[in-house]
């Protein structure tokens, strides 16, 4: 217990330890993690680590860590798997400081004096809800509407599980290699698909040494160490690896890339090899590579990123007590999208008449039109979400604002009557309301709210609330990135298939005054968009 106080307290102290290396926060990591967080740098853009790794916990993971916690850039932070065990993503929250869980530690030494022991994961993403453990008990970012989260977990795990056997079942995003057909069992091994178009890393900081282990072709035949250094370019006749590459944050790596295919016979099959670490503890890590041969390579695509025009003008609103509860997540969702518009149109940036979505009045809907929407709340537009609030009937569910979904489409005539008679709400949620009830995340509803991001409209997503079976929750997605990731499945180094899997993550502005705003996995049950 006083060693997790100790790590929490030195991660969040500011100063302390700021002569610290990115080199040495480093060495806190496992190495699978560091072996993320160098698959993760081409999108992340690690140039320092600026913090002590904090470790995360789960409920149904005990006493082994299922995340942890990275700062890096001085003002950037990301929550990374620390293993397959979680059944997770690699990248489970991505986005600028404070991070959550330095608001966790704010909130705990307000409201008891105490300080985080530490963190845990509540719910999966991108419904994510943290914990802290203190002394005096837990305090959690948002009120839990179940007392156990762990049933949460293994409900992630079979539907991801469901999700992989489904496209596998069908043949999306996926297709066979070698024209070897498919087989399961204990002998099948998972190889990282390499060419000369998509390189690979291994992680080496700390190790012993290390060494390339060639494991054959992907039609059964033999292949040599010495053919497989030669291809690689970064090992002797004996497989030690003495190339190696350093990030510019301090990680020191192998870099795998089939350059020197043309000294080699023509390739016709996938080589196969991993490469295997020694620790200076003892332990051994390895990864298994596929390399494919260039002349029938095809390419994994690096992130493709959508975002609407001039993002920077989101608002991020709070919500705030009204009627007896809290104003409500589907109101205030709206205001952000109501005031985004009314921000660009006052600067010359969108359609004139959004300048009109937001007024002098006392609440923001009457008055003359010279008034621009502010990027925080204030009082006038505390009564504009007031004002949206009545109009979408949102009701308290104990605390909570809740807005139906069919409710959320009641703005259409308010914001037609400012933005002009071409204005419209444009809802995608599932059709069968026992689905909506239970918030079921769609691939079609995704699709719909990804099309529109491309078309420059803001998003408002609904995911799952705090584990509520029943609740929801309403943010405003304003950017998407996409990339495919291929892996290859061999059965005895013979029988392979190339899995082909894309990606999403959104980028949800979550409606609590900025904090935990970021890239999250994107799955949603619920999206509108208001267009003009």
């Amino acid at each position: 217990m006083w060693s997790r106080f100790l790590v929490v307290l030195l991660a969040l102290t500011p100063g302390c330890y700021g002569d610290l290396s990115s080199r040495q926060w480093l060495g806190l990591l496992p190495w699978a993690t560091r072996d993320t967080l160098l698959q993760l740098q081409s999108h992340l853009n690690v140039k320092q680590l600026t913090g002590r790794p904090v470790p995360l916990y789960r409920p149904d993971l005990g006493e082994e860590v299922g995340y942890w916690l990275i700062s890096y850039n001085q003002k950037e932070h990301a929550v990374i798997s620390a293993g397959d065990h979680t059944g997770d993503n690699m990248l489970v929250l991505q986005g600028k400081d404070p991070s959550p869980m330095a608001d966790l530690q704010q909130r705990a030494s307000k409201q008891h004096n105490a300080t985080c022991l530490r963190y845990l994961v509540m719910t999966p993403s991108p419904d994510l809800n943290l914990a802290c453990d203190t002394m005096h008990g837990r305090v959690v970012e948002r009120d839990l509407h179940v007392e156990d989260v762990v049933p949460l977990w293994e409900k992630m795990k079979r539907e991801k599980k469901a999700e992989y056997d489904r496209k596998e079942e069908s043949g999306e995003e996926s297709n066979m290699a070698d024209d070897q057909g498919e087989h399961h069992g204990n002998n099948t091994i998972r190889l990282h698909v390499i060419s000369a178009l998509e390189p690979a890393s291994f992680p080496v900081l700390g190790m012993r040494d290390c060494y390339i282990r060639p494991l054959g072709l992907s039609n059964g035949g033999y292949v040599s160490r010495q053919m497989v250094c030669s291809l690689l370019g970064v090992c002797d006749e004996q497989g030690k690896v003495h190339v190696h590459r350093k990030k510019e944050y301090g990680e020191v790596y192998v870099h795998l890339e089939p350059v020197h295919e043309d000294r080699l016979p023509r390739l016709e099959h996938d080589v196969h090899f991993e490469v295997v670490g020694n620790l200076h503890d003892g332990g051994i890590v390895t990864k298994a590579f596929a390399v494919e041969p260039s002349h029938r390579t095809k390419r994994q695509s690096a992130y493709s990123d959508y975002s609407i025009d001039e993002e920077y003008c989101m608002p991020d609103y709070s919500q705030f007590p009204y009627n007896g509860c809290q104003v409500g997540c589907g109101p205030l969702a709206w205001a952000q999208i109501f005031g985004y518009y009314d921000m660009r149109a006052h600067a010359g940036l969108g359609d004139a008449d959004g300048a009109a979505l937001f007024r002098c009045g006392e609440d923001g809907t009457t008055g003359n039109d010279s008034c621009e929407a502010p990027l925080r709340n204030t009082g006038r537009m505390s009564n504009y979400i007031s004002k949206l609030n009545d109009i979408l009937e949102t009701f308290c569910l104990g605390d909570v604002g809740a807005t139906w979904q069919g409710n959320m489409e009641r703005v259409e005539g308010f914001f037609r009557q400012r933005q002009g008679s071409s204005a419209d709400i444009t809802v995608k949620a599932n059709s069968f309301s026992l689905f909506r009830l239970v918030m079921a995340y769609r691939d079609s509803i995704r699709n719909d709210a990804l099309s529109f991001i491309r078309q420059k409209w803001p998003v408002v997503v609904g995911i799952k609330a705090n584990g509520g079976v029943l609740s929801q929750h309403y943010a405003v997605m304003t950017k998407y990135r996409t990339r495919t990731v291929r892996t290859r499945e061999c059965t005895l180094f013979v029988f392979c298939r190339t899995k082909i899997v894309r990606e999403y993550d959104m980028f949800l502005h979550m409606g609590w005054g900025g904090v935990s705003n970021g890239w999250r996995k994107a799955e949603m049950a619920f999206a509108a968009v208001a267009k003009y």
